[in-house]
């Protein structure tokens, strides 16, 4: 685990010392279920498939009478996949976790060590879903300081870097309430959620006396277990064939007693609402647009819009996400590209902040 530790360290200090440290972006991680984040996460009313374990499960009433899927994704390139695998190997000759500069300025540094890895398993046996997500990511914040030492003035950098895991087993089941026989139906849906998060946290804070070499590191890699539910309905307004319109809501977080220090937002209540409208063109041809909006109790509001276009095996999507989707400085582009062959498809998702995702799903 030292090494990690001291892998924490240099990675900190090079970003320091040479890029800008820049803040993950609202809403950047959740990217759970490839479908999904190909239209921008807007997919509280679309909900379709075994992710609605996630984003809605009353959208487990959807689904179909059995379904399975795995998806995969990281923000990760492959040069530092390298840089860091090098890196831990020269970490291994430093002794301990007071690591000096001159030790880590011997060192080889990654030039980027930005991860963001997120995984997801999900089945359904027609309305209950059961699955586990995953979520891994290092992130690095730092502040410019005064320091004074002997009467004389001098600008530091102290700064933090976290490595936080974060897993959550899900059961969950939809069941629906209202099916009028000619137009219209009400499904709601509620999950059970076992947590997991374990953070290994690594402050950097330079001593006063410009002479000193220590760097101070503190590190609590304590894991912590909490439970959680959240809840969902949808609604379908309209369903004549001609024009298929439904309003979804979820609350995310109804419950959650996992108790985290610097990953507030992940524990928050969040209530979503979507809207989505299909247009079923020809047989082969259909097309639907998804709005979303999240409402977390503690942080800004997340805007997110979808659309997805299917042509016989094929489907095209586009989507976007951000505080504010009029500035492109607060939002991130997604798009993806599916093949629909019988009971299995194959997705592929991606943003422009350079992140990929994978899925396969199996549908009976």
């Amino acid at each position: 685990m030292k090494k990690f530790y001291t892998l924490l360290i240099a990675v900190l200090l090079v970003t320091v010392m040479i890029n800008p440290v820049s803040a993950a972006k609202p809403g950047s991680y959740n990217k759970f279920g490839t479908k999904a984040y190909g239209m921008g996460g807007a997919f509280t009313a679309v909900a379709d498939d075994a992710s609605a374990i996630y984003w809605n499960p009353a959208g487990l009433t959807q689904s179909s009478l059995l379904g399975v899927q795995a998806s995969a994704g990281g923000q990760l390139k492959p040069s530092t996949i390298k840089d860091i695998t090098d890196f831990i190997k020269q970490a291994k000759g430093l002794s301990d976790e007071e690591v000096t500069i001159s030790e880590v300025k011997g060192l080889n540094f990654p030039e980027n060590a930005n991860i963001n890895l997120n995984g997801m398993v999900a089945a359904n046996l027609t309305n209950f879903g059961v699955g586990a997500i995953v979520n891994d990511r290092i992130s690095i914040t730092s502040r410019k300081e005064t320091v004074t030492f002997e009467g004389i003035e001098r600008e530091v950098t102290k700064a933090r870097a976290t490595n936080t895991i974060i897993g959550q087993g899900i059961v969950a089941y939809g069941m629906e309430l209202i099916d009028p026989p000619i137009v219209g139906s009400l499904s709601i849906g509620g999950s059970a959620k076992a947590l997991y998060a374990k953070e290994n946290g690594v402050n950097i804070d330079p001593d006063p006396d410009p002479k000193a070499s220590k760097i101070i590191t503190k590190i609590d890699p304590k894991a912590k277990k909490g439970l959680g539910a959240d809840v969902g309905a949808l609604i379908t307004l309209s369903d004549m064939g001609i024009v298929n319109l439904k309003a979804g809501v979820s609350i995310k977080n109804l419950v959650n007693t996992l108790e985290m220090t610097h990953s507030a937002l992940e524990r928050t209540t969040t209530v979503g609402l979507g809207a989505t409208f299909n247009f079923p063109m020809i047989n082969i041809l259909s097309a639907r647009v998804a709005a979303d909006l999240e409402i977390p109790k503690n942080g800004p509001k997340i805007q997110r819009i979808g659309a997805e276009g299917t042509l016989g095996l094929f489907s095209l999507r586009l989507g976007a996400y951000g505080t504010n989707l009029a500035k492109s400085a607060q939002r991130t582009i997604t798009g993806g590209f599916g093949v629909n062959l019988p009971f299995i498809d194959f997705n592929i998702a991606a943003d422009s902040e350079g992140y990929a995702n994978l899925s396969g799903t199996f549908n009976f």
